[in-house]
């Protein structure tokens, strides 16, 4: 797609949440590729869906850990059509 620098981006900022235990590898990965789908439009997408998880986390009352992907895929919807 030619994003190969939001990617990398992406990437980072994946593999810095791994590393502090806040991500899986598989979430690492899908933030990598939603940087090369969306170019820059993918940071939106990432802080949009960090607000998701935080919302869900407070209606739900848990600190459990949960899988970003469903977040990430219903934050990066609206980016898809612009």
């Amino acid at each position: 797609t030619g994003n190969w620098l939001p990617s990398l981006v992406m990437f980072s900022l994946g593999a810095i949440l791994f590393n502090r235990e806040a991500f899986a590898g598989g979430d690492v990965k899908l933030l990598t590729m939603t940087g090369a789908f969306l170019g820059w439009w993918a940071l939106l997408a990432f802080a949009l869906s960090k607000v998701f998880v935080l919302y869900y986390r407070a209606r739900q009352n848990t600190r459990e850990v949960l899988p970003f992907t469903p977040f990430l895929f219903v934050g990066s919807l609206p980016f898809l059509f612009l």
